[in-house]
């Protein structure tokens, strides 16, 4: 049987996303605008998106300018989401920042 994606899992990483941007960096951001940003990741807009790793075949790991600040993100291609907004200096950031230079 086929399964049917109701786009609760879509939500919730956008609430996520919107919650961890709002403790880490201060910043409160609505829908309008992270659609915005999820267009300049899938069109690769690279003045405000830097690629840095793919987790997976759906999930990747960016570096976005918002508002600007530099974010380190997790994009997630199948649902079209943010997922989250990693901390500047966790060791995923510094590891991949490494591997980049």
């Amino acid at each position: 049987m086929d399964r049917i994606y109701t786009g609760l899992k879509k939500e919730n990483q956008i609430k996520h996303f919107k919650h961890r941007l709002r403790e880490r960096y201060d910043i409160e951001i609505g829908d309008e605008e992270i659609e915005y940003y999820v267009g300049l990741i899938q069109t690769g807009h690279q003045s405000q998106v830097i690629h840095l790793a793919k987790q997976s075949k759906r999930v990747s790991f960016k570096l976005l300018i918002i508002r600007g600040k530099t974010i380190p993100v997790i994009y997630d291609k199948k649902r079209k989401t943010l997922v989250t907004a990693l901390p500047a200096d966790s060791a995923l950031v510094r590891y991949y920042l490494e591997e980049q230079l």
